[in-house]
């Protein structure tokens, strides 16, 4: 039997300098996760989304420095955003455009 990984990873998105890979694989337990996989060097792969619940659908930025997804984390599907250089932490879109409103008030 031939080993076929790629039946495992769904919907790619490449980042915009052509570095990066995002996408969704699913986990032992069936969620669905989003995973960032080099390009450059071609081993490196990183958990981006680590919240419960199943993460899907990546879409990059174009300047490359924000990854959007939706996630179930909370229950329901909703938009979550994080930092392609994973030093900020996934979010819902919801709370960092309040935040980003009350700062700038």
């Amino acid at each position: 039997r031939v080993a076929r990984p790629w039946k495992s990873i769904w919907l790619p998105a490449i980042s915009p300098a052509g570095d990066q890979v995002y996408y969704v694989k699913a986990t032992a337990d069936g969620r669905r996760q989003i995973i960032r996989h080099s390009l450059s060097d071609g081993k490196t792969d990183t958990a981006v989304t680590v919240a419960g619940g199943s993460a899907v659908r990546p879409q990059v930025s174009p300047d490359g420095r924000w990854l959007a997804f939706l996630s179930t984390a909370a229950g329901q599907p909703e938009i979550h955003v994080r930092s392609t250089d994973l030093t900020r932490s996934e979010a819902p879109a919801s709370a960092i455009a309040t935040a980003s409103s009350t700062q700038s008030a």
